[in-house]
């Protein structure tokens, strides 16, 4: 991948980031979704399902609000 391409998407990318009070950066999902390319919530919604399966085989337990 060319530098000026990675530059782009990470800016892109940071553009788009949340913030606690606390200063912790995070993503809204629904942005998540059109910043890789996928139109419709349900098939995004597939990926972050397997991503979830997949945590949980390798985490304990304590995972959050993200599973």
């Amino acid at each position: 991948m060319k530098s000026e391409l990675v530059h782009a998407l990470t800016s892109t990318f940071e553009g788009h980031a949340q913030q606690t009070d606390g200063g912790v950066e995070y993503w809204l999902a629904r942005d998540l979704q059109h910043l890789l390319g996928y139109a419709e919530w349900r098939n995004f919604g597939t990926v972050i399902y397997q991503g979830q399966g997949g945590l949980r085989s390798v985490r304990p337990p304590r995972l959050g609000p993200f599973c």
